[in-house]
């Protein structure tokens, strides 16, 4: 009994340490714009995407693009969350995966820039870590005495660095021509 305690003492430390640094990420989860999209799904929506040899290259090969477009309203975003949730299923069964995603919005200023995108992807990657990896935790810890947010290099280190922790990344964007700024 004692040791069970002790286990979830330092399972809560561990959970409370991660969402700390989560909050030091700053980054906005682009929970909306996705939700709404699942509202407006129907089954088997995006069904004919997933069974072709488009989405097949793209998910077994390593460092492959795919790239879906379409005019504004043919239902590029509702696609794009039956693309999620296939792979969110995927990765859930598989550790070595990783799924990060990103709508950028025109109405919604933390969803605009590409800071917005990598401080997003830093965050989701870091959450599906077994540990805090340590390019993350280092900085985090050298800048927990005076709280500074990652700086856009440091941020794209940290991505970087993030990729290795997973045999496979997935990383689904949404709306880039919404996207103000450089990369």
């Amino acid at each position: 009994m004692i040791v069970a305690l002790r286990d979830s003492t330092l399972e809560n430390s561990a959970k409370s340490h991660q969402k700390d640094i989560l909050a030091w990420l700053d980054a906005s989860i682009p929970t909306r714009k996705y939700t709404n999209a699942l509202k407006g799904r129907h089954t088997g929506t995006g069904s004919w995407y997933l069974q072709s040899e488009a989405f097949d290259r793209w998910f077994r090969e390593p460092c492959s693009i795919s790239w879906l477009w379409g005019i504004p309203g043919c239902g590029k975003t509702v696609l794009s969350t039956t693309i999620i949730e296939r792979l969110t299923d995927l990765c859930s069964n598989d550790q070595d995966h990783a799924l990060a995603y990103f709508n950028f919005a025109f109405d919604d200023q933390a969803f605009q820039k590409v800071e917005g995108l990598v401080r997003s992807l830093v965050a989701q990657l870091c959450s599906q870590c077994t540990s805090i990896p340590y390019c993350v935790e280092s900085l985090y810890s050298k800048q927990r005495s005076q709280p500074i947010p990652p700086t856009d290099d440091e941020l794209r280190n940290m991505l970087r660095q993030l990729f290795g922790c997973f045999n496979q990344v997935f990383i689904v964007l949404d709306a880039l021509d919404e996207c103000i700024g450089k990369a």
